[in-house]
């Protein structure tokens, strides 16, 4: 009894307090509204129709994640983690980014409520329902960051492919006369089916470079916030024919040369573990029954002489 009188304490104490947190943010709609509106017109960015249609659980939990990117003085270590695994996943959309912060913080929360419901519901100690609700946390707490970083790295994988491909179209480009930012803009127009991912940051950069940032600057932050070692090295090249000019047409092959070297390395590498891996499939699927088929009618008809000898 005493147990369920804390759970629904806890319960209690969880919601009150997401119901708090609510009604102080929905107090701040208005100005939010106004600012989002304003960074819209000034990026030219269509309004996402979507999200006005979000259900009340999903607007609670983007308001939670909003709260909790905010103050990007005091954002702590693992904050900036986030920000930057979301970049590399691909979700750049503000209420897409404010959606998986809040649910990253509230599923702690939820894994120890759920586990505390289950542990503490069945016959068992108070030393068991404490450490349950720990490892709940813990599980809530870890899960989706390596959830997260699962496909940020998958992500990230699929652009290293698509880096060589980048390199060469733009060499083409530069060949027929365009500049960088015309090279750049054609990527982003007529090359999404070829570069699905590639484009989407190309795009955003683009999106820097309209809004008054500086070209060269807004390459290197792109670069550096996928962390790419191929598309770092492509950057440097093309930001030193922003700056310097000249003929890149060299310096983009050798670039495109040398990152299609490392992929066939890393294919190499992958395919060296994936037959170490068959190996160990072999090993436990296919003996067991090549021994069956080669060894069994010997076997049996051996058993069967040693069972007629009396």
């Amino acid at each position: 009894m005493k147990s369920w009188f804390l759970i629904l304490c806890g319960a209690a104490l969880l919601l009150s307090s997401i119901g708090m947190l609510w009604w102080s943010l929905r107090t701040r709609r208005d100005l939010q509204g106004l600012a989002r509106q304003r960074i819209q017109d000034v990026l030219r960015i269509e309004p996402d129709i979507e999200s006005e249609r979000s259900t009340l659980l999903a607007r609670l939990l983007k308001r939670v994640g909003a709260s909790q990117s905010g103050a990007a003085g005091r954002m702590r270590a693992w904050q900036l983690e986030l920000r930057t695994l979301l970049t590399q996943a691909g979700w750049h959309n503000r209420d897409a980014r404010a959606l998986i912060k809040g649910i990253i913080f509230l599923v702690p929360f939820a894994a120890a409520l759920i586990a505390a419901v289950t542990v503490l519901g069945a016959e068992g100690g108070t030393a068991r329902g404490t450490a349950g609700i720990f490892l709940g946390f813990g599980a809530g707490l870890l899960l989706p960051r390596y959830v997260l970083r699962y496909q940020a790295g998958r992500r990230r994988e699929q652009i290293i492919e698509e880096v060589p491909v980048m390199v060469r179209m733009i060499s083409v480009l530069f060949e027929a006369g365009l500049s960088l930012e015309g090279a750049l803009k054609t990527l982003r127009d007529e090359a999404r089916g070829i570069l699905p991912h590639l484009g989407v940051e190309i795009g955003r950069m683009l999106t820097r470079v309209e809004a008054g940032m500086d070209r060269v600057d807004a390459l290197n932050q792109m670069a550096r916030e996928l962390d790419i070692q191929e598309l770092t090295d492509a950057v440097s090249v093309l930001s030193h024919t922003a700056v310097a000019g000249g003929s890149a047409r060299q310096s983009l092959a050798r670039i495109a040369d040398v990152i299609e070297d490392r992929n066939r390395t890393r294919l190499r590498e992958r395919v060296g573990r994936l037959s170490a891996k068959m190996t160990v499939v072999m090993v436990v699927f296919l003996f067991p029954a090549l021994f069956i088929f080669l060894a069994g009618p010997g076997l049996v008809a051996i058993a069967g002489a040693l069972g007629g000898v009396r």
